[in-house]
């Protein structure tokens, strides 16, 4: 009654195709559609289905929600992030540009009180221009829309560039910068932009927090499988009250002293993502009065190549096929050895690589990456020939639960120990093969599907 034509034609479908084994892949998730009201008023709603089993029969329930309200808000923010970008960045832009421009041809014929209301006005631009920068990179990771292009990169050689170009922030605030970077050369796969404005707001925030005539020291070194890259200050420390609540946006530790630092409180929160967003975890510690440690961690790059592991041409009639879109060759092992033989799972370094095997096979599960190399791990669902038959899991280094018709569950790594992730797909293969045995007892024995590069 509720739904547009579109979607309320195939209301009875999916109920019975969810009674005879197949779907039930909008069950258990929230989605967004449209409603149509008595009046034809088409608004946005939220919808929530879930079936249960009672007395043997199968019983579903939903819950609509009307999102109007929401939706307008989200209207209003989306206009804001506009006028910000376009009606203050530019403009702004310009005014540097054109203060630059006086104090460079007009430098020697203006009285010193004239050079120093320049100079006021370039600082004062300068915060302005950071606060909308801020504001659009916290709106862009708070839509997912930020996206991250690796490639291998020397790591010793980032942190001095990015020390290069701070360089004249901290001599502004009378601080200076040194380096303890490892002796050996350390390659990690990282997003060369993304990364140097991460070392570029940690080391502003460590300027900015430094007492006059201080120091700023930058560290490199190899911990394991992992390399870290720390931060130090010698201010005056982060407050006990305040360390819970300083990744969260628009945060700033209390007191007149923190207050006249400025800033948009937004820094730390964005730096977190972008971190989280190249398989990174960050922390920090400190000592009120004696300072701070802010420490970033990345996984070293593999730089052997891994080739495309290919199936055997002859296969296990009971046995099942996975792909795993995954980068990381240490995760997709610890994987595949959970599986105790039961899943074949090949494992793909990039979305090409995974739509060539898509070409070649009929996969029954689809483990996706979310941040791959060359793309958005997502994109690979519209490749897979028959989504509505293959169970669809993403694995995500960031906290988000995907919303996707075809996703049939998230997985994040952070919150996940290994032993939880061979669990899990144990536990999936189980249901594919009792979806697998029920089919073949409604429909009698099948010929199990071969790869068509052995056809």
């Amino acid at each position: 009654i509720l739904m547009r034509r579109e979607v309320a034609v195939n209301h009875a479908s999916y109920l019975q195709r969810y009674r005879n084994g197949k779907g039930g892949k909008v069950l258990d998730i929230t989605r967004e559609l449209e409603a149509v009201d008595r009046s034809g008023r088409v608004f946005p709603i939220e919808l929530a289905i879930n079936a249960v089993t009672v007395d043997g029969e199968t019983k579903f329930s939903g819950v609509i929600r009307d999102i109007s309200q929401r939706k307008e808000i989200d209207r209003l923010r989306k206009e804001f992030v506009s006028t910000v970008s376009h009606e203050l960045r530019t403009p702004l832009t310009s005014i540097r540009g054109s203060l630059t421009l006086i104090d460079t041809l007009a430098s020697e014929g203006l009285p010193p009180k004239v050079h120093n209301l320049l100079a006021m006005a370039r600082n004062n631009t300068e915060r302005l221009i950071l606060l909308v920068n801020d504001i659009l990179d916290f709106e862009k990771l708070h839509a997912s829309k930020t996206q991250f292009f690796f490639e291998a990169i020397d790591l010793n050689g980032e942190v001095e560039k990015a020390v290069e170009l701070t360089q004249g922030y901290a001599v502004d605030a009378n601080v200076s910068l040194s380096m303890d970077l490892s002796p050996d050369a350390i390659t990690i796969s990282l997003d060369t932009g993304k990364f140097q404005q991460v070392l570029g707001n940690l080391i502003s925030n460590a300027v900015k927090y430094s007492e006059k005539q201080g120091m700023v020291t930058l560290r490199t070194l190899v911990a394991g499988d992992h390399v870290r890259i720390e931060v130090e200050d010698r201010g005056s420390g982060i407050p006990e009250s305040f360390r819970t609540r300083i990744f969260e946006p628009f945060s700033q530790a209390d007191g007149s002293a923190s207050r006249r630092k400025g800033g948009s409180g937004l820094g730390l929160n964005i730096t977190r993502s972008l971190v989280e967003g190249m398989r990174g975890k960050i922390g920090f510690k400190s000592h009120e009065g004696a300072g701070t440690i802010f420490w970033i961690e990345f996984p070293l790059y593999e730089m052997q190549p891994v080739a495309v592991t290919e199936p055997e041409e002859v296969r296990d009639p009971g046995g099942l096929l996975g792909l795993h879109l995954e980068d990381d060759r240490d995760f997709h092992i610890i994987l595949q050895s959970g599986m105790d033989g039961e899943l074949e799972l090949l494992q793909a370094r990039t979305l090409a690589e995974a739509r060539d095997l898509l070409d070649k096979y009929r996969f029954d599960i689809v483990i996706i990456d979310r941040i791959i190399r060359d793309g958005e791990g997502l994109d690979l669902i519209r490749s897979i020939p028959d989504p509505d038959q293959t169970k669809i899991v993403v694995v995500t280094a960031t906290d988000e639960n995907v919303q996707h018709l075809h996703v049939d569950e998230t997985l994040i790594k952070s919150k996940t120990r290994p032993s939880e992730f061979a669990s899990r797909f144990a536990k999936i293969v189980d249901e594919i093969k009792a979806a697998r045995q029920a089919d073949q007892t409604r429909s009698g024995p099948s010929v199990p599907v071969s790869p068509a590069a052995s056809s």
